[in-house]
């Protein structure tokens, strides 16, 4: 396994994610997005590359992506209207 697709696992296993230090941002957010690509493993979507608040050259932050909610369906709207008349 590459050290790259180490870092992602490893940021995937993490509460919200790992900060790795870097000397080329830039350099850096690319092989990770290689890495991903080639591993073609889903769970390996919901991470994001973000650069570091502090040092945003020497710092690359690997986070989990925000969940997003699931949208209400028809069966609930149409629930409340029951409900409610």
């Amino acid at each position: 396994m590459s050290p790259e697709l180490e870092l992602l696992y490893q940021a995937l296993e993490a509460r919200y994610g790992i900060v790795v230090k870097v000397s080329d941002f830039h350099l850096a957010s690319q092989r990770l997005y290689a890495a991903r690509r080639k591993a073609d493993d889903p769970e390996l979507n919901q991470l994001q590359f973000r650069r570091g608040i502090a040092d945003p050259e020497g710092e690359l932050w690997i986070t989990h992506a925000p969940r997003q909610e699931a949208p209400k369906g028809d069966s609930e709207v149409q629930q409340s209207s029951e409900t409610g008349g």
